[in-house]
């Protein structure tokens, strides 16, 4: 597996393809969003694109109210989360 860091602009080959890592996290606000990847084989001038998603990164506000279904669309109040600015977690870096 390669370790070394690629831009904007890459080449993979089958011996020494590319593993895309990506870390997300929320800290103020809901998010919706995908990946598109553009690429070509080699020879071939025409691009072709590939897109994966959508994906959702979720947050929460100190205090937020938790619920549990309770069957036959009923919702039971079960308690609050702690957001950030509780010390419940960190979105600092």
């Amino acid at each position: 597996m390669r370790s070394d860091p690629i831009g904007p602009t890459f080449t993979v080959t089958k011996d020494e393809p590319a593993t895309l890592r990506f870390d997300v996290s929320a800290c103020k606000a809901n998010y919706q969003w995908s990946i598109e990847i553009t690429y070509s084989a080699e020879g071939d001038h025409d691009k072709r694109t590939y897109v994966s998603g959508p994906y959702r990164t979720m947050t929460f506000a100190d205090k937020t109210k938790m619920y549990t279904y309770g069957g036959n669309n009923t919702y039971a109040e079960a308690g609050t989360v702690d957001g950030p600015s509780n010390g419940g977690w960190s979105c600092s870096r």
